[in-house]
């Protein structure tokens, strides 16, 4: 069960965002895009699409990241950049080259270097999104991914 009630998603709007509300349209949780302070979990599903990348894929994530630290609630972010570890507890998802293909619930974290990481689906990062908001193993840490064989619901995946 999830212990997840109220959120903010930023990006709902794009396409991996679209996908993640979905899945938060059918849980219990409460999506919300009023002020930061009083939510369990802030989501970025924002992405600059190769247009923009340092005022959208960083400067956008540090004004969020600050904002949340400067809020007397400690929240959960994930899909973000490490910049105030010691004030929140968040997970960064990273996926490879992003497809608009049907969602195969199958991941991979991807370890090390790797030549040809593969490709994602949009729905299936919205899924590991999801899934990691009750995962406190994965708080404080950074996972590539990309599809593979494992379940994205299972914690042992990001282990």
């Amino acid at each position: 069960m999830s212990t997840i009630e109220n959120m903010i998603i930023l990006g709902a709007h794009g396409r991996v965002g679209q996908y993640l509300i979905k899945l938060v349209a059918k849980s219990n949780i409460k999506a919300r895009t009023s002020a930061l302070k009083g939510h369990d979990a802030v989501i970025l599903a924002v992405g600059s699409g190769g247009k923009n990348l340092l005022q959208v894929d960083l400067d956008g994530y540090v004004e969020v990241f600050e904002a949340n630290s400067r809020s007397k609630y400690t929240t959960q972010t994930v899909f973000l950049i490490d910049e105030v570890e010691r004030k929140l507890d968040y997970t960064i998802v990273k996926p490879t080259w992003l497809t608009d293909e049907s969602p195969t619930g199958k991941i991979k974290v991807l370890k090390g270097i790797i030549e040809d990481p593969g490709t994602v689906t949009r729905a299936d990062v919205a899924q590991v999104l999801f899934d990691v908001l009750n995962f406190k193993d994965t708080f404080g840490k950074s996972f590539d991914i990309a599809n593979g064989d494992k379940s994205s619901n299972d914690p042992r995946t990001y282990q």
